[in-house]
């Protein structure tokens, strides 16, 4: 069973409720109910043929490609938020690029499990726009044409999916597992709501979000990502190409930090933990000059092989 959590102020007689299924609002004329919700951002009143409604899927408590994910609290306090907010293109923000408004939210529960095992939820939104010099893009809408879209929020605090302290300083890495625990950013408490963007490439996979955060002291901050979807075109092709450089030399970093511990070990006998801090501490040119040299340590210390050696003996001998 689908739950639909009414957010926004309703008329009288609308009554919060639980449906089948999600029941979007149809595309096209509001209703005399959602005239009545429009009219609170208007200075007249409108004739329903004047104005065009359509519905979208901010955002859900999936993780997204950039390894975080909302909590279904956060997405509530965010409903409340985005009532009345401005939908642009591509998170520009200025008066010329409002195309529509959000006039209701509704937080809809699927019967369905995210990822991280938990009930999916998503942050619905009623929006609406003028018709009147708005043709082309509500034939791009009804076509699928333009369709993602994304938010442009703040939220709060950042926690670890694992151990629930701050990431970056807690040794865990998104994406991966300890004790079959998936390790990803929690995005909890909902601190504000600037916008939403119709845009090209979402970071959510099924409702597309950019994120703006303000962490704890009223540092806002936007990701070099976010900067780069919004500029498009080879602006975001150089980010994909920044990006997959950085990935290939964090894991042979990594490789080569391993391969050095391992040497350490080896060649001086240190222990396992003290091996591994003097190799964290060492950048790439350093942790190839001491593979080097460790390497050369290994050999010199070799035990001295006799003549012959059967299978046996060479299988359970030292190996550099």
């Amino acid at each position: 069973m689908t739950k639909i959590y009414k957010i926004a102020p309703q008329p009288e007689g609308l009554q919060e409720g639980i449906t089948l299924a999600p029941q979007p609002i149809a595309a096209g004329a509001p209703s005399k109910e959602e005239l009545a919700l429009i009219s609170a951002y208007t200075t007249r009143a409108h004739a329903p043929e004047e104005l065009y409604t359509f519905s979208v899927r901010l955002c859900d408590n999936e993780i997204d490609r950039d390894g975080e994910a909302f909590t279904p609290e956060t997405l509530r306090e965010l409903a409340a938020l985005y009532v009345g907010k401005s939908g642009i293109f591509d998170h520009a923000w200025s008066a010329q690029n409002q195309q529509a408004r959000i006039y209701r939210t509704e937080i809809v529960t699927e019967n369905a499990k995210t990822e991280q095992n938990t009930p999916l939820c998503w942050l619905k939104a009623s929006a609406y726009m003028l018709r009147e010099g708005n043709a082309d893009a509500i034939r791009a809408i009804e076509a699928g044409i333009r369709k993602e879209v994304s938010v442009g929020c703040a939220v709060r605090r950042k926690i670890c999916s694992v151990c629930g302290k701050k990431p970056g300083n807690c040794g865990h890495k998104r994406g991966e597992k300890y004790d079959n625990t998936l390790c990803y950013t929690l995005l909890d408490g909902a601190a504000d709501a600037y916008e939403w963007s119709f845009v090209a490439v979402p970071a959510q996979p099924a409702a597309g979000i950019v994120k703006n955060f303000e962490l704890e002291g009223g540092v806002k901050m936007k990701t070099l990502k976010d900067m780069a979807m919004a500029a498009g075109g080879d602006a975001f092709a150089e980010y994909e190409r920044l990006e997959t450089l950085a990935a290939e030399g964090e894991t042979r970093i990594n490789g080569l930090r391993s391969e050095v511990s391992r040497l350490f070990i080896a060649a001086s006998g240190f222990a396992a933990e003290t091996a591994e801090k003097l190799a964290a501490a060492l950048g790439e040119a350093e942790l190839k000059a001491a593979k080097t040299s460790l390497e050369t340590a290994a050999r010199d210390n070799w035990p001295a092989a006799p003549q012959i050696l059967n299978a046996e003996e060479v299988d359970e001998g030292f190996k550099i």
